[in-house]
């Protein structure tokens, strides 16, 4: 069966938003998984040599139409280099550089999430799953007019990827710089820091990153071969030399570029060769590809048996649910060999299923409350949209091959019951999602509530270091005023002093008159000032605030000529030595106070920075609740998830730990015994394990034998009809054999009537 040809609905769509977009990889294994865009449908087989699905879809479902709308529209607001036709308006012509260091154009591509990085590997995953929805589902999303969306998405990311790829062992994987891109948020219309390149070669292979582009080309090339036949030689061209690149040089890319182990290490590089090697074999029909994947590599990379869960990491359950495709609609002209393997594939295909029906024998745990298939936290709904896709599409494979039963240990299960799977898996998203958003109310409730209190903390700290500021202020504004007339007085003091002493000297010394000092003699005045103007008198009515401005000089003293000092002198000399007594008091006091006022200053300062300090925890106390807030909100998804897990085991665990309890205290009383008899049990164990490992060994050959069977049974009636058939032709020609033997008989009869006849003419002659 040609996989161009076979088109069909059915798939949903979730599109994760955690505290960005993760990644782009996902979001397209989520569109992929999730696109059921039509849920009642009805299947038409024609039988040919290449079975063809029909569907007329009786309704659309607009919610699963408008999340694929969504899901496809997020690829335009993540598209690098010069858009046109952009129907993102605030999205912009970015990375037009991008390679220009190497002479190449990889301004295209998709930026990875919230980031500007292009990582090669989860964006050739993208293109490979995108390509895939469009094969199998290509007319449903045409039915809702977004299938040119679909492929102009994935020829944006197939062009980068031929551009990256200039030689047959030369690849570009990455275009930017993790730790200088992650510490600059900004727009991609605005960057303009550097872009490296990082690319895997013959020196440092990637043996995972050229497997997974060579994927994403070759089933690209699928998509456009009736729509751009030269566009899809070229795809494949490239396909099959990176194909040939990345097994022969088999080294994991997280070995040969460490630093790529931050962002997507990979978990090895099996399954991506395998599952290129299965594009391939669909893109080209070429035998070797087949032989590649199925008696070449299937042992050691195929994971058979095991239960994978299909990722951007592991392509193993993908890759067998491809191989299963052939199984079920191209094994005509295969080998038996690999056809048995092919037959390995299928049943590793149904061993998941098994896993993920909610009611099989064998259903897996790892699920929430409401039934979401739930591996890790983060990127919380990867694994139930890949699974719900993986199953979908084999439930398709079912019906379309006329395959009524899938066996899960003893229980049947319709092609319907897979179906009903994958809707669960969204109806279950909605569960918790409504559940989710409930807590997250209470949560941003109580959150809202402490924030509210701490700001009101606050608010009370911010008003007392108001108030703390305004009596700094006014403490400031008095000392300032203190600290002036104490000025003032400092330099009346001074001014006083040095009257002073200047006649403290012409009293020494009566008859010395200094012109160098400024000392003037004027006969039968005395003391003058400056302007030659008597100062008797004055002394005794000295105004100390004449002595306030800055710039007043020094007064200048005279003696009397050929006196000595009068009672009025000594008089005015005891008043003004009580006069710098009092100042100096007045100084001391002032100096004390001004020392008092400092102290308190800088208590007060010191109050204001402790303040500040307090305002300061308490705003980083806010952004840090705020930081809380929202990462809380990004993890309750996960967390809630984990305590309800939590509050089953220990629940679990309660009860287990009860049982046991019981159990040990009738364990004592036989473990006398049991230690008598523990030398033959071991034998038995023995005989026992080594039978269990057969039957296990035996298991899967009985499933195959009972397939094989199931087909004998199926030619043995087909031979039991024909055979009836051949016993109904030899009845008749029995019959017919009756007839002639009774015509045989009368002719016979007749002959012996005529013989008679004859032999009397003969005797009448005679006697004649």
């Amino acid at each position: 069966m040609e996989l161009h040809q076979l088109k069909e609905p059915n798939k949903k769509h979730n599109v994760v938003a955690l505290f960005w977009w993760l990644t782009v990889s996902m979001i397209a294994g989520l569109l992929l998984g999730a696109a059921v865009v039509s849920v009642v449908t009805k299947f038409e087989v024609r039988h040919s040599d290449s079975a063809q699905l029909t569907s007329h879809p009786t309704n659309v479902v607009q919610k699963y139409a408008s999340a694929l709308q969504l899901a496809l529209q997020f690829f335009d607001v993540q598209k690098s280099g010069k858009v046109e036709n952009q129907r993102i308006s605030w999205r912009g012509d970015s990375g037009l550089r991008d390679g220009s260091e190497a002479d190449l154009d990889l301004s295209k591509g998709m930026y990875d999430a919230g980031d500007h990085i292009k990582f090669g590997f989860p964006m050739a995953f993208t293109a490979t799953v995108l390509s895939w929805a469009i094969l199998e589902y290509g007319d449903r999303m045409d039915a809702v007019k977004q299938l040119h969306y679909a492929l102009d998405s994935l020829k944006w990311i197939t062009d980068y990827l031929v551009n990256a790829h200039p030689f047959p062992e030369v690849l570009y994987i990455q275009v930017g710089d993790p730790e200088v891109d992650h510490n600059c948020w900004e727009r991609p219309e605005d960057m303009d820091e550097e872009r490296p390149l990082t690319q895997v070669n013959s020196s440092f292979p990637g043996t995972e990153v050229a497997a997974e582009t060579a994927a994403a080309l070759a089933s690209a090339s699928l998509v456009f071969k009736e729509i751009d036949f030269t566009y899809s030689r070229i795809l494949l061209g490239h396909a099959q030399q990176l194909f040939i690149f990345a097994d022969t040089y088999r080294v994991s890319y997280s070995v040969s570029i460490p630093q790529v182990r931050n962002y997507y290490n990979s978990s090895g590089f099996g399954d991506e060769l395998l599952w290129a090697g299965v594009w391939l074999y669909h893109a080209t029909k070429d035998p070797s590809y087949l032989n590649y994947v199925t008696e070449q590599n299937e042992k050691a990379f195929g994971g058979l048996g095991s239960v994978s869960w299909f990722s951007w990491d592991d392509k193993h359950a993908a890759t067998q649910v491809l191989l299963s495709r052939i199984s079920f609609f191209g094994a005509r002209n295969i080998p038996d060999a690999e056809n048995l393997d092919l037959q390995m594939y299928r049943e590793s295909v149904e061993i998941l299923i098994c896993t993920l029906l909610p009611d099989s024998p064998t259903a897996t745990t790892n699920r929430t409350e409401s039934g979401l298939i739930w591996l890790v936290p983060w990127n919380a709904l990867q694994h139930a949209v890949a699974s719900a896709f993986l199953t979908i599409l084999y439930s398709d494979y079912m019906m379309t091959s006329q395959t009524e039963t899938l066996y899960c240990s003893e229980k049947l299960y319709k092609p319907v019951d897979l179906r009903k799977f994958a809707i669960s898996q969204d109806m279950a998203a909605d569960d918790g999602m409504s559940d989710l958003k409930s807590k997250l109310s209470q949560s941003h409730e109580t959150w809202k509530q402490n924030i509210e209190r701490s700001q009101s903390q606050v608010d009370i700290l911010e008003a007392r270091i108001m108030e703390v500021k305004a009596c700094i202020h006014g403490s400031e504004e008095d000392a300032r005023k203190d600290l002036e007339v104490l000025w003032r007085r400092v330099k009346t003091t001074s001014t006083v002093l040095s009257y002073l002493r200047s006649k403290a000297r012409i009293m020494a010394v009566p008859y010395l008159a200094h012109t160098s000092c400024g000392i003037k003699k004027l006969d039968g005045v005395g003391l003058v000032d400056k302007d030659g103007i008597p100062l008797s008198g004055w002394s005794r009515n000295v105004d100390l605030s004449s002595f306030d401005d800055p710039g007043e000089e020094s007064w200048i003293g005279i003696n009397r000529q050929l006196g000595s000092l009068d009672e009025q002198d000594a008089v005015y000399i005891g008043e003004i030595l009580k006069s710098v007594q009092m100042v100096t008091d007045v100084m001391e006091a002032l100096v004390k106070r001004v020392l008092l006022a400092e102290s308190e200053t800088r208590m007060e300062k010191e109050k204001v920075s402790l303040g500040q300090e307090e305002n300061m925890r308490k705003s980083a106390q806010l952004e840090s609740m705020s930081m809380k807030l929202e990462e809380m909100e990004r993890f309750a998804l996960g967390t809630n998830g984990i305590l309800n897990d939590m509050r089953q085991r220990v629940a679990d665990l309660v009860e287990e730990t009860t049982r046991q309890r019981q159990r040990a205290s009738e364990n004592e009383e036989e473990l006398s015994r049991v230690k008598r008899e523990f030398e033959s049990l071991k034998s038995y164990v023995s005989s026992l394990i080594t039978v269990r490992e057969t039957l296990l060994s035996s298991e899967k050959q009985f499933q195959t034998i009972e397939r094989l069977f199931e087909r004998l049974v199926g030619k043995t009636t087909q031979l039991e009809g024909e055979k009836m058939q051949k016993e109904a032709e030899v009845q008749k020609l029995m019959q017919e054999n009756v007839r002639l033997s009774a015509m045989l008989d009368k002719k016979e009869a007749q002959l012996l009537a005529l013989n008679e006849q004859c032999k009397m003419m003969a005797l009448s002659s005679s006697n004649l």
